[in-house]
């Protein structure tokens, strides 16, 4: 992320992160979900190369894609699961998870070392330590910072220029326009057993039930 992503970083330190470090480097400016997954892979490799769970969140809040967690997960030939809701337990080398699914619920058993995309439902964090918070305050990616945020570039976590950046991203954007829905019209239904009626026979001409 750019310089000012340390303020996420920082405030993972006041929550209790044993270490944080930012992955900034202006050749991987306008990549895309397959790039960034190649960036971030180099970056685990370089920082913790004896992982047992990676965890990222279910999707970006900009492109929606839910692509980069998987693709990690490919880059570092470790299974994945996603949409992970809960994590059970650890057991015998093994993680048991719920996920959720678009009929429910499913329990997963999962080999470790492996990758989870986590909901928003899967965890609350913590309260920010007044104790890390005095610590951290001052912690900065400037270099006479009494408390340093490492930053690693290409060079650092072994990724090549051309895997990232534009030339490195298959995804090319040729436009982008902003949708405006707009009510054609109106129809009331009298709120009585024959405006349901009508209001059904409505829905199904107009295919919108069956």
């Amino acid at each position: 992320g750019p310089p000012n992503a340390k303020e996420i970083l920082k405030d993972s330190l006041y929550r209790g992160a044993d270490k944080v470090v930012l992955i900034s480097d202006r050749k991987l400016a306008g990549s895309d979900t397959l790039a960034t997954s190649i960036a971030l892979a180099g970056a685990i490799r370089y920082c913790e190369p004896d992982f047992d769970i990676v965890i990222c969140g279910r999707q970006a809040i900009d492109g929606d894609t839910a692509q980069v967690g998987p693709q990690i997960a490919e880059k570092l030939n470790i299974p994945q699961i996603t949409y992970t809701i809960n994590m059970d337990r650890i057991e015998n080398n093994h993680i048991f998870v719920s996920r959720e699914t678009d009929n429910g619920i499913e329990m997963v058993k999962g080999e470790l070392p492996l990758l989870l995309t986590i909901t928003k439902e899967a965890n609350i964090p913590r309260l920010e330590n007044i104790k890390f918070l005095m610590k951290y305050k001052r912690a900065d990616i400037k270099e006479n910072a009494k408390i340093k945020i490492p930053i690693l570039g290409l060079n650092e976590i072994g990724i090549e220029e051309d895997m990232v950046g534009l030339n490195g991203s298959p995804t090319k954007v040729k436009n982008i326009e902003s949708v405006v829905i707009t009510k054609k019209y109106i129809k009331n239904y009298s709120p009585d057993e024959k405006g349901v009626f009508a209001l059904f026979e409505d829905l199904v001409k107009n295919h919108l039930v069956e």
